[in-house]
């Protein structure tokens, strides 16, 4: 078979997202096979494995390009400094939720099989959530820089606690069969709430918290 011109190549590919997208919101991630996708696409299964070593990679690829999307709209949407920290932390996680909101049975897959993966998968998930972090400590180090946030505190702790709160937010909204993006997004607020008003902890006489 003559070998395949680059654009016969990415219009392949793209039938194989299209057909990887409708399998697992079919038939669920466990429930898919390659095979199916294969059948689906009209493509040899030897070919899928051309672009993908297996069915994570295959339902990462499938969600790559949006994913990579949506955080480009959260990084450029940021509310500005002046904002404050709140907001900054409401605006993240909503429109991450929002995205996930819109395709529960995927997202669900994902979250499960890329949260821990290892590999070329795991490392491009978890690579996306560092570069939204990334951003984040830029601007609460610019709102230290305007007084709106305690000079003393920490950009890196503020967003890992932040990371905290979305993940749980996140993992408890996907306990349903659906995922209210409006609803876990309100609970973030909450907890952003929280963060940057602090706890009001005292201190003991011997030292410790109360």
């Amino acid at each position: 078979m003559a070998r395949w011109s680059k654009e016969k190549r990415a219009e392949v590919r793209g039938e194989i997202l299209v057909a990887a997208r409708a399998i697992f919101e079919e038939l669920g991630f466990e429930g898919a096979s390659m095979r199916d996708i294969a059948s689906r696409a009209g493509v040899g299964v030897g070919t899928l494995f051309n672009y993908a070593e297996d069915k994570r990679a295959l339902l990462y690829a499938a969600l790559r390009d949006d994913l990579e999307r949506v955080l480009e709209q959260c990084v450029t949407q940021m509310p500005a400094p002046e904002e404050g920290l709140e907001a900054l932390l409401v605006h993240t996680a909503g429109v991450f939720y929002r995205f996930y909101g819109e395709r529960p049975v995927l997202s669900r897959a994902l979250l499960e099989q890329s949260m821990f993966a290892r590999g070329e998968a795991g490392d491009a998930f978890r690579g996306q959530a560092m570069r939204v972090g990334a951003e984040m400590i830029t601007r609460v180090v610019e709102m230290q820089r305007l007084g709106l946030v305690d000079a003393h505190a920490s950009p890196r702790k503020i967003t890992l606690a932040f990371f905290s709160h979305y993940y749980f937010a996140l993992i408890s909204g996907f306990n349903g069969d659906g995922f209210d993006a409006a609803a876990m997004t309100a609970r973030v607020g909450l907890l952003a709430h929280q963060l940057t008003r602090g706890v009001g902890a005292k201190e003991r006489d011997d030292g410790q918290a109360t």
